[in-house]
């Protein structure tokens, strides 16, 4: 999609039916896929209680390797049919983003990442959730850069993405 007609990064208030998004979806994606998937987790900040974010469920479904990866997403594209991706890995971390393409409505969207478990990658993520979870401050100071941020960039969602980068970093490091 061309960056000038997507929509604006919006960040809204916290909804209470992220989670439940969640649950709903981990077991459709339990049911499909069974034990090629190591982990599912919620992560980005609609896994945070009370934190702003963009209406769109982050997961990260970690699997062994790249053949488990493409096992995986062939069955979503069979069974569920809704989901658009990435057509080759990003790394050895990180194999695939699959997003609900179906609906305009972007409370109804997730986005599915399939990671390698273990690995540095899930490992990063999954501390950056744990951190704004568990300090209220870094919470807020994240939810106040991703507004101000979301202004700045508008539908420049890379641009958003990574000025965002800084302020992960430092957290992580800050946080052992």
């Amino acid at each position: 999609m061309d960056p000038e007609s997507r929509p604006p990064v919006v960040i809204k208030d916290y909804d209470p039916q992220w989670p439940v998004m969640y649950e709903e979806m981990r077991s459709r994606l339990l049911s499909l896929l069974g034990p090629r998937v190591v982990r599912i987790e919620h992560v980005g900040s609609t896994s945070v209680p009370g934190l702003g974010a963009k209406p769109v469920i982050d997961m990260m479904l970690g699997v062994e390797d790249l053949t488990s990866a493409d096992q995986c997403l062939e069955i979503m594209k069979l069974e569920m049919g809704v989901f658009d991706f990435n057509a080759e890995p990003e790394n050895d971390e990180w194999f695939y983003c699959v997003g609900d393409k179906t609906s305009q409505d972007l409370r109804n969207r997730y986005h599915l990442h399939l990671v390698k478990y273990p690995s540095p990658f899930w490992d990063k993520h999954i501390r950056f959730r744990d951190i704004l979870r568990s300090h209220a401050g870094v919470a807020d100071a994240y939810c106040r850069l991703k507004k101000d941020l979301a202004k700045k960039y508008g539908t420049d969602r890379m641009g958003y993405n990574q000025a965002k980068t800084e302020f992960i970093e430092t957290t992580i490091a800050s946080h052992p």
